[in-house]
């Protein structure tokens, strides 16, 4: 039992050794970088009232018959409230209420501004007016870099008034004007090839109205098109729009309803994940590059794949064949089975779509599994698309190499989400991760998993200034819908003259996986990258004792099976 301890963790440190060959030292650089300033959004609750409906003895929420004291993050009454919308954000945003006139000393240092359907004085007798002054301000702080969220309602409608002189002042001078037509509500479907929004299937748009851009508009972006549910007559039209002033940002949202708390909670729709990735977007710009590949452009990656499995000898999967394998034997009469491969990958850019989405040929060349050729047909490849943001809309390999590697190469691209992170940033990502198959010439499987990404570090490569972008997330197996079946050789799931493995327990083990990319700063390429997955998992047969201590239990059933990918761009 001693013996199993120190052989597993020989082995582990083993692998350790593996996963920082060639990658340089991280010595003193930061494995988990502090925070940025969270960016100043200043939210403008002076031209929007306080609730003032009033029900019993202690609720005071906003309006019903109209919209007076809507959108406060403080009323949890109503449902459309903004406590959901405060609630989403400022751990990652430094919120800040103002109830004053928006000027100068207001903006500053202020990174966002936000102005949501200011109250109709028609309606509302008494509510302040955008002032010219106030707006003056406003294009003063969008034109020297910062950034303006502006939010409507729809036209039409008494209970969603808000005031339209002054603001569509302030919105025609950016080059933007609103439709007077009521969308009312609106399921929409997010393209998987969305240029600025990801891994959102649904985003619900409440009832509000459509936007369009004036001649003089600067750089003008659709990001949304909305269409009526087929309750109502169709209307279609831009929803959420965006376009540059000076060297600011405007994004203007036709619905501000579409972030109250009933639209945040809707059970089908992803509204607050589009609400994160929207003022992701409306951070001022530091001009991080989207991932850029020319059509034509040629890109030859070096990698190395290697495999080390660790299973206590007692459990039958240690006989297991593994064709190509050599063994690391720390100590007489202990044998682990590892594997190494080792290539060249071939990275073109066949086309580009109108939507921005690339279409990339890698194709595989003299690939060796230690020092024997692996043979390939000539028409071996793999074929993946990337959004305009390096999200990775699928992965298919032709020919049994590049079906082999296809798992196991989403580390040649890098998404970026916007054009605004520094260090330290965080930002979620589901990415398709390599189950790693227990015999090494099997094709691994994977699966959808939403991971943490880390912007680490800057550090030059080669002469080369990169960011430093780090994935990683520990997921239990069935969670994830990972069962032995998935990475075991068949003979060990399906009882054919072998013997059947079953999980422990209800959670059987995790994967584990890291991803370091190092990106270059002036095109959002990779330039070196290394991934690492392990699965930890607890396998026994289902008639089979599992032992009563932990060390019983570990000695009898912990199966550890590693792999590490590393790449290297070759110097142009």
């Amino acid at each position: 039992m001693a013996q199993f301890f120190r052989t597993f963790f020989h082995a582990v440190s083993f692998l350790t050794v593996l996963a920082s060959s060639g990658a340089g030292s991280d010595r003193g650089q930061p494995f988990s970088p502090e925070p940025p300033p969270r960016p100043k959004v200043l939210l403008d609750y002076y031209h929007r009232l306080k609730p003032d409906t009033r029900v019993g003895n202690f609720i005071l929420t906003g309006g019903y018959l109209n919209s007076i004291g809507r959108y406060r993050t403080d009323d949890f009454s109503h449902t459309n409230s903004y406590d959901s919308f405060a609630h989403a954000l400022e751990s990652e945003f430094a919120l800040l209420f103002h109830e004053r006139p928006i000027d100068e000393a207001a903006l500053r240092d202020v990174d966002i501004l936000v102005i949501n359907n200011p109250e109709d004085p028609q309606h509302v007798p008494g509510a302040p007016l955008i002032s010219d002054e106030e707006i003056a301000a406003i294009l003063a702080f969008v034109g020297n870099g910062g950034s303006l969220i502006v939010m409507l309602n729809s036209v039409g409608a008494a209970e969603e008034n808000f005031e339209s002189v002054q603001f569509r002042k302030l919105l025609n001078l950016l080059g933007v004007d609103w439709n007077s037509d009521n969308t009312h509500y609106s399921d929409i479907p997010i393209s998987a090839r969305h240029g600025y929004f990801y891994d959102i299937k649904l985003f619900h748009y409440g009832a509000g109205c459509t936007l369009r851009f004036l001649p003089h508009a600067l750089a003008p972006e659709v990001w949304l098109e909305v269409k009526e549910d087929v309750t109502f007559p169709e209307v279609r039209g831009a929803g959420i729009v965006k376009v540059r002033y000076g060297r600011g940002k405007v994004l203007v949202v036709g619905d501000g309803g579409s972030w109250g708390g009933g639209n945040m909670s809707r059970p089908w729709a992803d509204n607050r994940r589009f609400l994160a990735q929207l003022f992701r977007h409306s951070k001022p710009s530091r001009d991080v590059p989207m991932p850029s590949y020319p059509v034509g452009q040629t890109l030859l990656y070096d990698t190395a794949f290697t495999q080390l499995n660790v299973v206590p000898s007692r459990m039958p999967l240690a006989g297991a064949m593994q064709p190509g394998f050599k063994y690391f034997e720390p100590r007489p009469r202990t044998r682990i089975p590892y594997s190494e491969t080792v290539g060249t990958l071939r990275v073109v850019c066949v086309d580009i779509a109108p939507d921005g989405v690339r279409s990339l040929a890698v194709t595989p060349a003299e690939f060796h599994q230690f020092d024997q050729p692996i043979p390939s047909r000539e028409d071996d490849a793999i074929k993946l698309q990337v959004t305009r943001q390096g999200s990775i809309l699928g992965i298919a390999g032709e020919g049994e190499l590049s079906r082999w590697l296809a798992p196991s190469i989403s580390p040649l691209v890098a998404f970026i989400p916007n054009d605004a992170i520094r260090v330290g940033d965080r930002w979620e990502k589901i990415q398709h991760l390599r189950v790693n198959a227990f015999r090494g010439a099997d094709t691994s499987v994977t699966r959808p998993v939403e991971v943490e990404m880390l912007y680490l570090r800057d550090e030059i490569i080669d002469g080369r200034p990169c960011r430093v972008i780090r994935s990683q997330t520990e997921q239990w197996l069935p969670d994830i819908a990972v069962q032995p079946a998935d990475f075991l050789p068949d003979e060990f799931v399906h009882q054919r003259g072998g013997e059947e493995l079953v999980y422990m327990a209800s959670r059987g083990g995790k994967l584990l996986f890291r991803m370091d990319q190092w990106v270059d700063r002036e095109s959002s390429m990779v330039i070196k990258a290394r991934s690492q997955s392990r699965l930890l998992v607890w396998l026994h047969p289902p008639a089979g004792p599992t032992g009563v201590t932990t060390a019983e239990k570990d000695s009898s059933m912990i199966t550890s099976i590693a792999h590490v990918a590393e790449f290297k761009l070759r110097s142009q």
